[in-house]
């Protein structure tokens, strides 16, 4: 298998199993989203759902309350009446109006009154007897409700055939110890009502603190049962304890998501649980979208991923293999195979050194190639240069004889200061077939430059005066040959040339720390600042030109920034009295040898 192959193998396999992981990971996190929104959901409808069972059982509890507190009314019904007109006139003075405003009002179906009166005794108004006293009955119960309410299903009218459930509520306000009490039978589609609203899907069952049901959304044609009959009932009699609450159960091959919530806001509505059952099932098309979705996504992403790859692997490997196929055609003759750069990649930074090593390659292989045949044209050179420097070295001697000859003869005739002129130029001759040094000592320098101004002298006369500074400590001082006179050079060029008067040329050297401070110094009218700029962008300009017009300044500059560093090189400082060139140099060195008998020897020389 190439490593093509490989390659695009490895990598698809990496970046299946990351995009399935990653696709895994969402696929949970927005199926736990979804479960958690819909608990949210249902825990937020079971609350809503509590709070307007709770108003509207309350707003019964209202007028059960309100007959509680009608003295009146109660003291009608335990009155005794002489003959049946009174007691038909008080019904209907008294009774008649409660029972028709209310039976027309918020869904009461019926409200009868239960009393001891035998007296007493119409439509509405039923007598305790026997068999309302009957034991397990609700009159029982209501007498032992602390509250002196209670709620209980009613079953079904045997006139309407509608479900009704029904309030019980003592009257014993205007006498305590009598058992005068009131029914209110109420619809329970007022209750449908409410659980339609916010059901939706869900099966809801409300059941009273005795566990009867008293609805359920999802019962056969309606029908109560008991509480203990529900499959949940265990589980949520360990939760009593908790006003509300939720669970997960499985019936059969259903799953569902139970939420409970009891009622306690008041004595009389406290024990009413109102339980809500969520199948799971109804959540599944939604998350079985997000699946299908993820894996759809999934596997455009795998194909787009394996085209990328084979893309990227293929340029890769395509490179390479044209890099390592001119690496074989390289032959001991042939050195011209280039690889072709593309991009800027570690296999470009490759191609680029198999390039530069080809070049070298062919660079070395011509080099040793051609050395031989270089070498003997290179012998056959050699010996002509020396023949050639042995006719130049004949040259000056020539001429510093010649000299020699007319000083002699100037001498003989008397010509005394033409003698000595032209003993001047010999003696230039004479330092400048010494064999010169690259460093030589501030005394050579000195020797050569104060020669150089003596020949001006004769040209100037007076217009020109010399004073330089020479202590005997420093005159063995290294610097760099011919670094003084270009200075004293350009004062002669740019000053004395140019002016009519005197001009005074100084040269003064000072020991600094570790270094000599060298200044020459002029009093000519100064170098404009303008032209100051140039000699300062002048000296750092590199490479320098030889053809400028102060070449002597910045060779010298140069050559000092070279042998000592930066902070030995040339600064010019100019004003209207005059202008002063400075350099440093190391104050120890290597020293070159002095030959001169008429080297100077220290002090101050002034011409």
């Amino acid at each position: 298998m190439s490593v093509k192959i490989k390659l695009f193998l490895v990598n698809l396999f990496i970046v299946t199993v990351l995009l399935s992981a990653i696709t895994y990971v969402l696929v949970t996190r927005s199926t736990r989203i979804i479960l958690a929104q819909v608990k949210t959901n249902a825990a937020v409808t079971l609350s809503q759902l509590s709070q307007n069972l709770d108003r509207k059982l309350a707003s019964y509890e209202e007028i059960a309350y309100a007959l509680y507190l009608n003295v009146g009314l109660q003291e009608t019904m335990l009155a005794e009446y002489g003959d049946y007109r009174e007691a038909y006139d008080a019904y209907f003075r008294v009774i008649k109006p409660y029972i028709s405003v209310l039976q027309t009002t918020k869904s009461i179906q019926r409200i009868a009154f239960y009393t001891p009166n035998r007296s007493f005794t119409f439509s509405g108004i039923a007598l305790i007897d026997d068999s309302v006293r009957a034991p397990g009955g609700w009159y029982e119960q209501l007498k032992r409700s602390a509250t002196g309410s209670y709620w209980m299903d009613a079953g079904r009218d045997q006139w309407t055939g509608e479900q009704l459930f029904s309030l019980k509520q003592k009257l014993n306000y205007a006498d305590p110890a009598s058992d005068l009490s009131a029914s209110l039978d109420i619809d329970k589609q007022v209750l449908y009502d409410l659980v339609n609203q916010e059901s939706k899907g869900k099966r809801i069952t409300v059941s009273l603190p005795d566990g009867d049901i008293l609805i359920d959304s999802g019962a056969p044609n309606g029908e109560p049962a008991r509480l203990g009959d529900y499959p949940y009932y265990d589980r949520l009699m360990a939760d009593s304890a908790q006003p509300s609450g939720e669970f997960s159960l499985r019936i059969g091959d259903e799953s569902y998501f139970v939420f409970h919530s009891t009622l306690g806001s008041r004595n009389v509505a406290r024990g009413i649980r109102i339980v809500m059952m969520v199948p799971v099932s109804d959540l599944l098309p939604e998350i079985e979208r997000t699946r299908n979705w993820a894996i759809v996504l999934l596997v455009a992403a795998c194909l787009l991923s394996s085209v990328a790859i084979y893309a990227i692997t293929f340029g890769l490997m395509r490179r390479l293999t044209e890099l390592s196929r001119k690496m074989r055609t390289i032959r001991s003759d042939n050195f011209q195979s280039y690889v072709t750069i593309r991009g800027n990649d570690e296999i470009s930074h490759m191609g680029i050194t198999f390039n530069r090593m080809v070049q070298q390659l062919d660079e070395l292989f011509h080099e040793v190639y051609e050395s031989k045949l270089k070498r003997r044209e290179l012998e056959l050179r050699t010996k002509e240069a020396e023949l050639y420097a042995l006719q130049t070295q004949i040259n000056p001697h020539f001429l510093f004889n010649v000299f020699n000859t007319v000083q002699g003869n100037l001498l003989e005739r008397g010509d005394t200061a033409n003698a000595r002129f032209v003993n001047l130029i010999a003696r230039s001759f004479r330092l400048m077939l010494k064999k010169r040094k690259p460093v030589v000592t501030l005394r050579e320098e000195c020797e050569l430059t104060l020669n150089y101004l003596h020949i001006q002298k004769y040209r100037f006369g007076d217009r020109l005066h010399i004073a330089f500074d020479m202590p005997e400590t420093l005159l063995d001082t290294p610097l760099p040959s011919m670094s003084l006179q270009p200075l004293v050079e350009n004062v002669i060029n740019h000053v004395t040339e140019m002016r009519k008067g005197p001009t005074r040329i100084t040269a003064s050297f000072e020991r600094e720390g570790e270094r000599v401070r060298i200044r020459v110094c002029d009093d000519g009218p100064g170098i404009a600042p303008e032209r100051q700029a140039e000699i300062a962008l002048l000296l750092a300009e590199e490479p320098f030109e030889t053809g400028a017009q102060h070449f002597g300044l910045q060779n010298v500059h140069r050559r000092l920034l070279a042998m000592f560093g930066p902070e030995c090189g040339l600064s010019v400082t100019s004003g209207p009295g005059g202008t002063t060139v400075a350099f440093a140099v190391p104050s120890a060195g290597p020293a070159a040898d002095l030959s001169s008998e008429q080297a100077p020897k220290g002090g101050s020389e002034l011409v």
